[in-house]
């Protein structure tokens, strides 16, 4: 499941609730998650057991996965995430190669990179994990790696099967032509279902424009 539909109010209950799980991150238009659901339709029908597929509505481009944090934090990390969009123009990226990681051996998780302004996505990213770093987000060892992850394989799936699953993937057509616009980041709570994930987007913040 997933909830998209505009930014919701932190109220005074949320506020007095139980801790939520939240991440920065660029949505996607409409256009590129149709070029994604079909890729994952294709990675669904080859039906290996373990192998878990990623709803389209729910791809994100993940900037900083904060983990559990207190509704009291929102404002404060929104305010800061805001304030990083307002010194950034908007750019675009373009869907690019799949990959896999690990790179080699028996892949875990199949992707799809980005092409276009990486440089900008970088500094945008940087930006944003060192301001959140300052309010008690630590920036942890992984270096940032632009990608869309479309399924994710358990480690009780034979390699044979990963490998298979990879090079489905690997031998796809993926439409590099389609733009996708950064005009803003979001923040976002994930809240688990037993049959997935909903989303609320907390706080919307554009590029060079401020909070909305």
């Amino acid at each position: 499941m997933s909830r998209m539909e505009g930014p919701t109010p932190v109220t005074a209950a949320d506020r007095t609730s139980a801790r939520i799980r939240a991440f920065v991150a660029i949505e996607l238009p409409c256009n590129v998650r149709a070029e994604l659901a079909s890729l994952v339709g294709h990675l669904g029908r080859a039906n290996i057991r373990g192998v878990r597929v990623v709803r389209p509505e729910a791809i994100h481009l993940t900037l900083k996965f904060l983990g559990s944090v207190s509704p009291d934090a929102v404002d404060a990390i929104a305010g800061a995430v805001c304030n990083v969009g307002k010194t950034h123009v908007p750019f675009t990226l373009r869907l690019g190669s799949a990959g896999t990681f690990p790179g080699r051996g028996s892949p875990r998780v199949l992707w799809v990179g980005l092409d276009g302004a990486v440089s900008a996505l970088q500094l945008l990213q940087r930006e944003i994990a060192d301001v959140l770093s300052a309010l008690g987000f630590a920036g942890g060892d992984r270096v940032f790696s632009p990608h869309l992850t479309l399924a994710r394989i358990r480690d009780s799936v034979p390699s044979a099967d990963s490998r298979q699953m990879a090079q489905q993937l690997l031998s796809m057509r993926i439409n590099s032509r389609l733009d996708l616009p950064v005009t803003g980041v979001s923040l976002i709570r994930s809240t688990l279902l037993f049959d997935g994930a909903v989303y609320d987007r907390l706080a919307s913040c554009p590029l060079g424009g401020g909070s909305r």
